[in-house]
């Protein structure tokens, strides 16, 4: 049997805690004690992987739910595109790479999420909704306390969905282009992006924004003028998927 084997994310946008695939096993392929190890290995490498990069872009299924006011179940079956955030790896040990859980059910019944290799909770309780999104109040005394019960909520707000996507992906794309860019403007930028969790709760989000909306523009202006002196064509906006990012493959 293949099992699915994920990581905790937190959304930036939201704070949501949802887990993620990133890897199959089959546990037939790691048999004795030389199979363990070599599936250590892997598992190791992944970790290593994570801890390096802290953040990609995923499909955050709050402000999935936010973006189109839809259930997370009913957009599945919608034709409102995935919208990306940037989310971060969650690690319940700052010294420590990010847990890696595993799902026991192999797909049959409800998922039941195991740890097996890191530091956290043995287990993960998703919430009802169905999209991997972890029940919040399980982690209690597993993660800080200061903002971290705070979230938002997508059917508790007045926002209309169309803001909330153009706002998502104002930020989205602007801190693709900041981590690519790599200057310490930008850099400054993508952490208080990062850093500010949940941003769309708080007071600097529209702050935030306008910064993102410069960065959009600047790009803009820097394509027209390549193309102006003979360049050939390239939007760096094109699509929302951040295709350098090695776990696209798994949203």
């Amino acid at each position: 049997m293949t099992h699915d084997a994920g990581v905790i994310l937190v959304c930036a946008f939201c704070h949501s805690f949802f887990l993620s695939i990133i890897h199959t096993i089959e546990y037939k392929e790691y048999r004795g004690k030389e199979g363990t190890r070599r599936m250590e290995d892997e598992m190791a490498k992944l970790q290593a992987k994570m801890e390096q990069q802290r953040w990609a872009s995923f499909r955050c299924p709050t402000c999935q739910e936010c973006s189109t006011g839809l259930r997370y179940g009913d957009w599945l079956s919608s034709e409102s595109p995935a919208r990306l955030s940037p989310c971060m790896f969650h690690t319940f040990d700052p010294g420590e790479p990010p847990p890696i859980y595993v799902d026991a059910s192999a797909g049959q019944g409800k998922p039941k999420f195991t740890l097996i290799q890191g530091i956290g909770p043995k287990t993960l309780e998703m919430d009802k909704s169905r999209s991997n999104r972890v029940y919040k109040p399980t982690l209690r005394g597993c993660i800080q306390v200061d903002r971290a019960w705070q979230s938002l909520q997508p059917f508790e707000t007045t926002e209309h969905p169309d803001d909330y996507a153009s706002r998502m992906e104002a930020v989205s794309q602007a801190a693709i282009l900041s981590r690519d860019a790599q200057d310490e403007e930008s850099q400054a930028f993508l952490e208080e992006v990062l850093s500010n969790a949940p941003l769309f709760l708080s007071p600097d989000r529209d702050r935030v924004l306008t910064q993102a909306q410069k960065i959009l523009f600047d790009a803009q202006v820097t394509e027209f003028d390549r193309l102006r002196l003979g360049g050939p064509a390239n939007d760096p906006f094109e699509g929302m998927v951040d295709r350098d990012d090695p776990f696209n493959d798994f949203m």
